[in-house]
């Protein structure tokens, strides 16, 4: 099963980087006002199911202070950009369900692409 796709070339160019920054700025505010603290680590934009944009792409802010994991942890989600979640036969179900949810939906624990696991 292919469960990565080149993205690239996706934000190479001025146009590409700009709305890059534009869901950066959009995808800030919802982790801000999402109301879920420090439990919402990432944001992800996965359209056809494939993750092309995420927020952040690295996140340590969320781990200072987290008894769960070493001191001076970070997620680093690059690993994570390009998964074809709907071509992963380990996260097919989820991402099914998540696509005809009418809210929040959550999976775990789980490996996770980028390296470690939920919580």
């Amino acid at each position: 099963e292919i469960t990565h796709r080149d993205l690239s070339g996706l934000f190479n160019t001025t146009e590409g980087r700009n709305i890059q920054r534009k869901f950066d700025t959009i995808a800030s505010g919802i982790k801000e006002n999402s109301g879920l603290g420090k439990a919402l680590v990432n944001i992800q934009l996965a359209p056809k199911g494939v993750i092309s944009m995420l927020y952040p792409m690295v996140n340590c802010d969320d781990f200072v202070g987290n008894p769960r994991v070493e001191e001076g942890y970070c997620m680093d989600n690059t690993g994570a950009w390009g998964h074809d979640l709907l071509n992963d036969p380990n996260r097919v179900g989820i991402a099914r369900a998540t696509v005809l949810a009418d809210g929040v939906v959550t999976a775990g624990p789980l490996n996770l692409i980028q390296g470690g696991e939920t919580f």
